[in-house]
């Protein structure tokens, strides 16, 4: 009986031992399977390591190849900018905005010998002749020489697209200076558009080229109120000062022509007085900065005194009509497209004042000198051809 209960006690204590082995095989697999997984886990880890590495790495590298890239294309534009100044300084006292008064035709010879020398292909560096052709095609818009205008700017953006990549400042810049022309030509709508396409590309890439945006938002307000979309070219003007703001971007120049065509959008929506208040308060510093025959002055004076037309304060706005007539004729010959534009400008407003017989002798000499400068198919020419037929018309009552 003893040796009975002996023995169930040895099997017990066998079953338990090998229940005991079993279970630590159980334990030695599962912890095998742990280990395992540990190790893909880590080498798991490890990849996503060296993926996340070279993601960063590569992100680094292409941060820096765009400020490489900003910092080449901004310097180019900076030696570009520094290069047009340099030119405009040798040209001092012939150039139409400078000369006040003086003969102009010794400019015209100047600039036509330098147009057909790089016309010829005496540049050979592509940004000289990017930067020549540019300076021809702007100071030919000055003095209304627009075909002139329109190839050299043309040339130039032709140059540009071949020599520098897409989103570059100069490139940008190329394209806006050929809408400007395409503008002064005519064309308003379709140099909005490329304009527009130019602002959208900036806003696009992040690029820091305030500069150029401040030129793109001033073309386009003018742009807007030509097609009388005055709201927009008022809010364009409005994130211009904003932009410029204690920051000093835009030349002194720009900053007045802003303001005048600040106070056109204001008269276009019916605020006159405000425009004429906020315009005269700043004509003395347009006469002491720029000088009071600059050809921003004299618009300005032309656009208080439309502001006082239209509030039917007709004796001061004669007045300042006869002195932006009398300054534009000191810096404009006959047939120049601003003089032609302020001229029009009278005749509505000697209408307005009842003077009928002045006003379409007025807009009569207009229409005729634009037709041979202008062409009739110009958006100024037809504006000045309907003027001249309601005129005729009205004065038949």
């Amino acid at each position: 009986m003893r040796r009975k209960k002996t023995v169930a006690a040895v099997a017990v204590i066998v079953l338990l031992l090998v229940a005991g082995l079993v279970g630590t095989g159980y334990g030695l697999i599962e912890s095998e399977r742990a280990n395992q997984g540990l190790v893909e886990a880590n080498a798991r880890l490890e990849s996503t390591n060296e993926e996340l590495a070279r993601t960063i790495g590569e992100r680094d590298d292409a941060i820096a190849e765009s400020e490489r890239r900003r910092e080449v294309a901004e310097r180019e534009l900076a030696r570009s900018n520094e290069f047009k100044n340099v030119v405009a300084g040798l040209f001092d006292g012939i150039h139409p905005e400078t000369a006040q008064g003086k003969d102009t035709e010794l400019l015209e010879m100047v600039l036509d010998k330098t147009s057909r020398w790089v016309s010829d292909g005496n540049v050979e560096d592509p940004f000289v002749a990017i930067d020549v052709h540019t300076f021809l095609s702007n100071t030919y818009n000055v003095i209304s020489k627009l075909e002139l205008s329109e190839e050299h700017a043309a040339a130039a953006l032709a140059l540009a697209e071949s020599t520098y990549e897409d989103g570059a400042p100069a490139l940008d810049e190329a394209r806006r200076v050929l809408a400007n022309v395409r503008f002064a030509r005519g064309h308003v709508e379709e140099a909005i558009a490329t304009m527009e396409d130019v602002l959208a590309d900036l806003r696009a890439s992040g690029s820091v080229e305030d500069l150029l945006r401040s030129d793109l938002l001033l073309s386009l307000a003018q742009g807007y109120l030509v097609v009388g979309e005055y709201e927009r070219a008022e809010a364009y003007l409005l994130e211009l000062f904003e932009l410029d703001e204690g920051r000093g971007i835009v030349d002194r120049e720009s900053w007045f022509e802003a303001h005048n065509k600040y106070a056109m959008a204001l008269i276009s929506s019916g605020r006159e007085r405000e425009a004429a208040e906020s315009l005269e308060r700043i004509l003395p510093e347009m006469e002491a900065e720029i000088g009071a025959l600059h050809p921003v002055t004299v618009e300005a004076v032309g656009t208080i005194a439309g502001a006082y037309s239209y509030l039917g304060e007709h004796d001061r706005a004669d007045e300042l009509f006869r002195v932006q007539m009398d300054r534009a004729e000191q810096i404009y010959p006959r047939e120049n497209q601003i003089r032609l534009g302020g001229s029009a400008r009278y005749a509505r407003a000697l209408e307005r004042n009842g003077r009928v017989d002045e006003a379409i002798e007025r807009i009569a000499e207009v229409v005729d000198i634009g037709e041979d400068v202008l062409g009739d198919d110009h958006r100024d020419q037809l504006i000045a051809r309907s003027d001249y037929g309601g005129m005729l018309a009205r004065a038949s009552r």
